[in-house]
């Protein structure tokens, strides 16, 4: 949250330094965080979660028998 905080900040004052309207600028702000902050949770935990799941799924199969018939 820190970054995509820090990342919005940044943006905002550099795309909208012009902008009169206060209010459409927070909104610009709050939308262009929650985003980064998605985007940036989705990159942080695809790996691991990949990882996991696929050692989870081995596991299974192997105590199931299930991997032997695939072979």
């Amino acid at each position: 949250m820190t970054i995509a905080s820090i990342s919005t900040r940044e943006l905002v004052t550099k795309d909208f330094a012009m902008e009169a309207d206060e209010n459409r600028m927070r909104t610009a702000a709050r939308m262009m965080a929650q985003k980064l902050a998605g985007s940036l949770a989705l990159v942080t935990c695809r790996e691991p979660l990949r990882s996991n799941l696929s050692s989870h799924l081995r596991t299974y199969l192997s105590e199931s028998g299930l991997n032997e018939v695939r072979r």
